[in-house]
């Protein structure tokens, strides 16, 4: 009998006690900030990206900011952000040296250029909000846009009940300024200065394979592997909406010699192949590109890519050449890229 009752009360202690998920309290204060100071963001305007690019293709991008201290947000919250273009005075970028300027306010629609102020909502049960800029023809249309040359600073003006991370300065900083860390005990994350580009539908690597013909000796040289990811990759870079650079011309690449001029027409899929001032090759041609959803497009790893065809001439200065080239699309190449600053006395 009091074996019975042993086991019955251990029975009871191990089916009575059941899990319960932890709750841990948050923080005393909600803290609000922009995650990142310095971001670069490309607009990828190609339909292969390693993940959703839908509002890239529409042209726009969001800036962002999170709360800090709480592992659930139970309120709305509006924060209050404004245009800061002090924020751009006076830098370079610090990897290159190159001078960055403010995005133009002809390239750009924004609830902060109407109003001098902008709200970004976040919303109860979200950890971060954003507000959406909106590009417009003067951006693409302007050369400097393909590479890193245009910010867009914005700054936290009012965050209500709750703390803006506004950094600690260090000791003797009589002016601290944010984009300078040396500054600072704790960096300021109230601001950030967004870098922004674009890359053109066509922008990549691809895999790249074909064969060349001396239309003297009728000599046939191929560039092809027998499976097609044995390939080299070739960059396809972004000069314009519509223009790339190839830094191949019929399976050569030397230097600046061999490169040469895509000029695509997307309402007809089709594009002109030309020279380059800077390469000594005369090049002439057409060509035609399919999307990863076309029939004519080809396909590895089980899945169909955008495709290019290339059907071309070219002069080295002794000798003439047709050529025959195809291109499969690999990667965009865009990875997440954050700067620095150097800044310098006016």
């Amino acid at each position: 009998m009091k074996k019975i009752l042993i086991v019955l009360f251990t029975g009871i202690l191990v089916f009575g006690c059941t899990n319960k998920d932890i709750e841990f309290d948050d923080f005393k204060y909600y803290s609000i900030y922009f995650p990142y100071q310095m971001p670069i963001r490309t607009i990828i305007l190609g339909d292969e990206a390693v993940g959703d690019n839908t509002i890239d293709q529409e042209r726009a991008f969001s800036i962002g900011l999170t709360i800090g201290g709480a592992y659930e947000n139970r309120l709305e919250r509006q924060i209050t952000i404004a245009y800061a273009p002090e924020l751009a005075e006076n830098i370079v970028d610090a990897a290159t040296g190159d001078t960055l300027e403010l995005l133009p306010e002809s390239h750009y629609d924004a609830g902060f250029l109407v109003s001098a102020t902008d709200i970004i909502t976040i919303p109860s049960g979200e950890m971060s909000g954003k507000t959406r800029v909106q590009l417009n023809d003067a951006f693409f249309q302007d050369p400097l846009s393909t590479g890193f040359h245009y910010i867009l600073p914005v700054k936290i003006i009012d965050a209500g009940a709750d703390t803006v991370l506004s950094g600690i300065p260090g000791p003797g900083a009589a002016s601290p300024d944010p984009r300078n860390p040396d500054d600072w005990n704790i960096i300021p994350k109230d601001y950030t200065l967004f870098g922004i580009r674009y890359i053109n539908e066509a922008h990549g690597y691809y895999l790249y394979r074909g064969q060349r013909r001396n239309l003297t000796t009728d000599e046939v040289t191929a560039y092809s592997e027998r499976f097609l990811t044995d390939n080299p990759l070739t960059l396809l870079s972004t000069t314009s909406l519509t223009e790339n650079i190839m830094s191949y011309v019929a399976g050569q690449a030397t230097d600046e010699s061999f490169r040469m001029l895509l000029n695509f027409d997307h309402s007809g899929q089709t594009l002109a192949v030309s020279s380059l001032d800077s390469t000594t090759v005369d090049v002439n041609g057409t060509g035609s590109y399919y999307t990863k959803e076309q029939g004519e497009s080809e396909s590895y790893n089980g899945n169909k890519h955008r495709t290019i065809y290339l059907t071309y001439t070219y002069s080295d200065g002794t000798d003439n050449y047709a050529v025959n080239d195809s291109l499969v699309f690999v990667d965009t190449d865009v990875r997440f890229e954050e700067y620095t600053v150097t800044i310098y006395e006016p």
